[in-house]
């Protein structure tokens, strides 16, 4: 049995800004994710220097995150997950 090496870190661009990195098994999922109403009302919700991260209109995008996304997501992911062993 081999090791799945597809990327499963993906991000989503708002218009052309990457804006949210995160972990799902697939590519299909991730784009299904830039559908769901939870997640637009959080975007709009939330705020950067005061300006919420979407505006309703922008399209949301999914793609594979880059390498420097993805390093990120893994530095974030180990300060929030107990150790283990």
């Amino acid at each position: 049995m081999t090791a799945n090496v597809l990327p499963k870190i993906f991000t989503i661009e708002i218009g052309d800004t990457p804006t949210l990195t995160f972990e799902v098994q697939n590519l299909r999922e991730a784009q299904e994710l830039c559908h769901e109403q939870w997640l637009m009302d959080d975007l709009a919700e939330a705020k950067s220097d005061g300006v919420p991260l979407w505006d309703g209109n922008a399209k949301l995008r999914a793609r594979i995150a880059l390498s420097d996304e993805s390093a990120l997501f893994a530095e974030a992911n180990k300060m929030v997950s107990p150790p283990t062993g």
